[in-house]
């Protein structure tokens, strides 16, 4: 995977804003970019969590859930890291 490759999408810039968090992840899910506002917000190294599955590194992501009926799951709120149930 090559980071430049997304540098023709008009949201790339968004991925680089420090105050935006962003992970990117390809259509099987697995994750290929955080920027460093995700990692530092989720507690993560860029190199821990490239090549991962998203539902490795963040439980309860709703990533599989999107690319099953490739429908986008709006105004969700999700807290950092949520408290075990």
């Amino acid at each position: 995977f090559d980071i430049n490759s997304l540098r023709a999408n008009p949201l790339f810039s968004l991925i680089l804003t420090p105050s935006t968090t962003a992970s990117y992840a390809d259509s099987k899910g697995i994750i290929r970019y955080v920027n460093r506002a995700y990692a530092r917000l989720v507690s993560v190294e860029f190199a821990d969590v490239v090549g991962r599955p998203s539902q490795d590194v963040r439980k309860g992501s709703r990533l599989p859930e999107v690319l099953a009926s490739g429908k986008p799951l709006l105004g969700i709120r999700r807290s950092v890291n949520p408290s075990p149930t």
